[in-house]
């Protein structure tokens, strides 16, 4: 059976608190954990969000990410 692919549409905030989220398990992982399935997954969604994003590199990146994930949780109290 072949595997199907998903797409989906997230909007570049979610995009990139979804980059840090992923970086940062992706860095604290230990050894053991770097052979499974999840690792290798969070390591290929790391790359597609990077080809997408700029933001990452950009040297205010922690301002960025803030405003994001505030943007984030005001968007979905209202």
């Amino acid at each position: 059976m072949q595997e199907q692919a998903v797409t989906f549409s997230i909007s570049g905030d979610e995009a990139l608190i979804m980059f840090e989220a992923l970086s940062s398990y992706y860095e604290n992982a230990s050894d053991g954990c770097q052979q499974t399935p999840e690792y290798r997954v969070a390591s290929r969604l790391i790359a597609i969000l990077e080809k997408q994003l700029v933001t990452p590199f950009d040297p205010a990146y922690r301002d960025h990410l803030n405003t994001a994930r505030q943007r984030v949780l005001l968007r979905d109290i209202q």
